[in-house]
């Protein structure tokens, strides 16, 4: 392993460690574990941090699967959807001081915690696709792939609220966002902040696959000059 091998195996058992922190932190504060792990939220992390202990393990052994396909295709599943993660709460939840459903939000581990699953986490992710994955290999024909993870997600909500479950334990609400909730934004509302958030995701992932091939094209006339 070079230098840059190196690095990137060092990166990623950083970045391993800080999913697993922001994980440990919002399960200790949790007021319920099975209300906690419906969030997106955490299942967008606990993808990543399944995700980057595979590959930590895998290189450790000496098994270097990040030039295959199956790796850029599990990559894209991971970064796209802790990218949603980010998205959505920048632009949606932060400004309505949203929180999980936690014992308590007013001290330095709660904000601590949010920080690490909303920010600290999918910056992690982003910065090491940028810095040290191989780029011209992300194709459009993934993003019905890079797709399926949010759709489970819908199913797995709207399966929980057919069954009659509560999200927050002993809570009044059956959804753990509110633009999934036809009782507060109606199903008119339920509709439009879904296909807003397709429309958006969908424009991320192909961004991404353009900007992959800008980077890939950019590293190639380098090399040339």
């Amino acid at each position: 392993m070079n230098s840059r091998g190196k690095f990137s195996y060092a990166f990623k058992i950083a970045t391993t460690v800080c999913c697993f922190m922001g994980l440990a932190l919002n399960i200790f504060k949790a007021k319920s574990l099975s209300s906690l792990l419906s969030y997106f939220t955490i299942q967008s992390n606990i993808l990543v941090f399944i995700f980057y202990l595979s590959i930590v393990v895998l290189l450790h052994f000496k098994v270097n699967i990040e030039n295959s396909k199956i790796y850029h295709i599990l990559k894209g599943v991971v970064l796209m959807g802790i990218l949603l993660t980010f998205s959505v709460y920048a632009a949606s939840l932060s400004p309505l001081n949203f929180h999980m459903d936690l014992t308590d939000t007013s001290d330095n581990i709660f904000r601590i915690s949010n920080l690490f699953v909303h920010l600290i986490t999918p910056m992690m992710v982003l910065a090491d696709y940028i810095l040290f994955d191989k780029k011209g290999s992300w194709k459009k024909s993934y993003i019905p792939i890079w797709c399926i993870f949010p759709i489970l997600y819908l199913f797995f909500v709207y399966t929980c609220v057919s069954k009659g479950n509560l999200f927050l334990k002993g809570g009044s609400t059956r959804f753990v966002y509110f633009f999934l909730d036809t009782s507060l934004v109606g199903l008119d509302g339920v509709i439009f902040y879904i296909l807003l958030i397709t429309v958006v995701y969908i424009a991320m992932c192909s961004l991404f696959i353009a900007l992959d091939k800008l980077l890939y094209k950019r590293k190639a006339k380098r090399q040339f000059e």
